[in-house]
């Protein structure tokens, strides 16, 4: 379950990020985990 919430909030940054749409404060804190993710 958590890795379906981790994939679709990914998904929701990637299409905010892209479509430069208005982030919500739970997809805001998205990015710095991707980066952590793809470091690590």
């Amino acid at each position: 379950m958590r890795q379906q919430r981790w994939a679709a909030t990914v998904v929701a940054g990637f299409v905010a990020a892209m479509l430069h749409f208005p982030i919500d404060d739970a997809t805001v804190d998205v990015p710095p985990r991707v980066v952590g993710a793809a470091r690590a």
